[in-house]
């Protein structure tokens, strides 16, 4: 049986050192991600959360406003440099982990 890794994205309470960047307040999400769309969806509802416009997501980051939204749309375009530094801005991390042996079902 091959297992393949589950993706855990985690907001955080940790405060960074840049000014600019403020944690998620009390908001916690766990999500594991099986489909690189589904990280499309995790990186807008992570800036939602943490109360960013595009625009403003892009000016913390240097890049442009249509490139955010392109990671958001195709996130299979997202580097992997690009992506810590999104959740580095939105107060997320990132645990990878193996996927757990589904439970033996008892019979009754």
């Amino acid at each position: 049986m091959i297992y393949q890794p589950h993706c855990y994205f985690q907001n955080t309470r940790v405060v960074s050192k840049m000014a600019d960047i403020r944690p998620v307040g009390k908001t916690y999400m766990r999500q594991v991600l099986s489909t690189p769309s589904q990280l499309g969806l995790l990186l807008k509802s992570g800036r939602r959360a943490a109360g960013l416009p595009q625009a403003e997501l892009a000016r913390r980051m240097g890049i442009s406003q249509s490139r955010i939204s392109h990671m958001e749309l195709h996130p299979e375009s997202v580097s992997l440099e690009q992506l810590l530094a999104l959740f580095g801005l939105l107060g997320m991390e990132l645990i990878v982990q193996s996927r757990s042996a589904a439970p033996i079902a008892q019979e009754w």
